[in-house]
């Protein structure tokens, strides 16, 4: 029984879910590792006069603050410059696109598979969610082979100003968070976004059989 849709219809709309699954599973995994990233922070005792639960307060209100709340960012505890104050808003306002974007992406997938499973069509994104595991997986290793590289491309590409060079002296918090440390919340990151696709497939494939 073929669908509704013309065959090349059919090919784009599968296109467009997939997009929206990839998406969706970025932007889960994205809010999932943001919010799961202290258990990854390292504060050693008594650094540089503070103590780890207080540095951890801090960086937590940095967490709480890029996802909308509270609308102002202060710290009790560390130093924080205006820069650093104007990049972390920077930072606000695309994770607020990206809350939007991964609602609007979840929404697509749910009307997409429900129009996928009634007219016969869930067989397509089995064949394309295959080559987008294989394709993430390509491009990840090669993003953590160069990623200190790919890191600051990327600021470069996201800011149009330098409020992201954080200077040790007035933001000492920067200490704490270098280059490896995103990496790994970015090998994290892309883990669960492959682990929800894989899962998307494999209800997929379930459905056929």
């Amino acid at each position: 029984m073929n669908g509704k849709l013309s065959d090349n219809a059919n090919w784009v709309l599968a296109i467009i879910i997939v997009i929206a699954i990839v998406v969706g599973s970025l932007g889960i995994g994205f809010f999932v590792v943001l919010n799961g990233s202290p258990l990854l922070l390292h504060v050693p005792v008594n650094w540089y006069g503070y103590q780890p639960n207080q540095v951890m307060a801090d960086y937590c209100r940095v967490i709480r603050y890029l996802q909308c709340w509270p609308r102002q960012l202060h710290f009790y505890e560390l130093p924080i410059s205006g820069s650093a104050l104007k990049h972390f808003a920077d930072v606000k306002s695309l994770v607020k696109w990206l809350q939007v974007l991964t609602v609007f992406s979840l929404l697509i997938c749910w009307l997409g598979l429900r129009y996928e499973k009634k007219n016969y069509q869930l067989w397509r994104l089995v064949i394309l969610l295959q080559q987008v595991l294989l394709l993430l997986g390509v491009m990840v290793g090669m993003l953590c082979l160069s990623f200190h590289d790919s890191f600051i491309i990327m600021h470069h590409l996201l800011f149009r100003n330098n409020y992201w060079v954080f200077s040790s002296k007035t933001d000492p918090i920067i200490l704490l968070l270098p280059v490896s440390f995103f990496a790994k919340l970015f090998v994290v990151w892309m883990i669960i976004a492959a682990i929800i696709i894989l899962g998307c497939w494999y209800w997929i494939k379930k459905c056929l059989n």
